[in-house]
């Protein structure tokens, strides 16, 4: 049986990490798309994202149906031969784990942060795991040096 996928998706989702199987709640599809959950479940009552009943309050939704409307909305329809891009210019999710290596924080330090808005905010892989975008990463380390390096003075 064919996946309802193509492979240029599952490139995409397997650079970044994320299975195109995995089950979202509305609120981890919200953070995943970084959008309201209003905006989601007017997707979902428009059927422009499909969705599983689990009970008769509760909706699940397939990441590479997530994937395919972000895809579709932020770059247009996917080409049908995408251009290779190095690792170094590609986008991905990192672990929790690299990204306290690379920050140099503990893990409850970033979850700290993250709360005040002082760190980006996460992005759900699953049940257990979690993740961030390495641009994301890489914006905040650059952005804390400036801080670091050139306080802002106060009278």
């Amino acid at each position: 049986m064919q996946p309802p996928f193509d492979d240029n998706l599952k490139e995409i989702a397997d650079s970044m990490g994320v299975a195109l199987s995995l089950r979202f709640t509305l609120n981890e599809a919200c953070l995943f798309l970084r959008c309201p959950a209003s905006d989601l479940q007017h997707l979902v009552g428009q059927k422009e994202v499909l969705y599983i009943p689990v009970s008769q309050t509760e909706i699940q939704l397939l990441g590479y149906q997530l994937f395919q409307h972000l895809l579709n909305n932020v770059t247009g329809n996917l080409p049908q031969t995408p251009a290779k891009q190095s690792n170094d210019t590609q986008d991905r999710i990192l672990r929790a784990h690299k990204v306290q290596h690379i920050v140099g924080v503990s893990r409850s330090t970033i979850w700290r942060m993250e709360r005040k808005g002082q760190f980006p905010a996460r992005l759900p892989m699953g049940t257990d795991n979690i993740g961030w975008l390495k641009s994301d990463i890489e914006a905040w380390i650059i952005n804390h040096r400036q801080n670091r390096y050139n306080p802002t003075s106060t009278p």
